[in-house]
């Protein structure tokens, strides 16, 4: 009988030490986890800082080489919509920080060409409308540019969704 107690107690000491490693490797992995995280999060917000900032600087010498009469021309009204993206990109990369990835591929290839052809659209768009010979333009573009900076992920941009709606079936 005392082998078989000896033996019992022996597999018990065995399973909880094996308990014990398969709770330390889970702590392990998890504590990688959260260190990957927070290196991603701080990237993230870098991101979201030099998009936030880059139009900002990109108007002030605008402004400083041009003067204030450049709000009435042409290259400027095209230029504002996908400096308002910009923004509405910040705000994505705020919002998605916790995401569990880099965001340098996609932030810095994918991202600003979605930009650029929504600032497009909504200068277009407004061009149509008839807003670009009136400061109401800013406003709207600001909107807009915004809105659209932070769907701009080609499975969530607008346009996109609405063009797939008309795609043939096969």
């Amino acid at each position: 009988m005392d082998k078989k107690t000896n033996k019992e107690e022996e597999l018990k000491e065995k399973e909880a030490e094996l308990k014990l490693m398969k709770i330390e490797e889970g702590l392990k992995k998890k504590k990688e986890n959260l260190e990957k995280e927070e290196k991603w999060k701080k990237q993230r917000y870098w991101t979201a800082g030099f998009y936030f900032v880059l139009p900002i600087i990109v108007f002030v010498i605008i402004l400083i080489f041009s003067g204030y009469a450049v709000f009435m021309k042409v290259w400027f009204q095209i230029l504002f919509p996908i400096l308002a993206g910009f923004w509405g990109l910040t705000m994505r990369a705020i919002e998605f920080r916790k995401y569990p990835s880099s965001p340098f591929p996609e932030y810095i290839t994918l991202y600003p060409l979605a930009i650029f052809m929504n600032g497009f659209v909504i200068f277009t768009f407004l061009f149509l409308v008839k807003f670009t010979c009136s400061l109401r333009f800013f406003p709207a573009a600001l909107a807009l540019g915004m809105f659209m900076g932070f769907h701009s992920h080609p499975g969530s941009w607008i346009f996109g969704v609405i063009l797939d709606k008309f795609k043939p079936r096969v």
